[in-house]
């Protein structure tokens, strides 16, 4: 089956992919699905960060 949010087949629970579940506690809360806090990078916003964390999920970005 395809995740409702990204349309790519994966394990779902509930309808949602693990990624994109994930994407949505660093979105909302800062945090990993590990409790984890996302990092502050050097020259980004605390938005910027999640967001390039989220890209690398999706294999979106050239940094690693």
């Amino acid at each position: 089956m395809k995740c409702k949010c990204c349309n790519r087949e994966k394990e779902l629970r509930m309808g949602f992919c693990w990624d994109c579940v994930e994407a949505e506690s660093v979105i909302i809360e800062g945090r990993d699905m590990y409790d984890k806090e996302i990092p502050q990078i050097e020259g980004l916003s605390n938005g910027m960060s999640k967001l390039q964390y989220i890209l690398k999920k999706y294999n979106k970005t050239q940094n690693t």
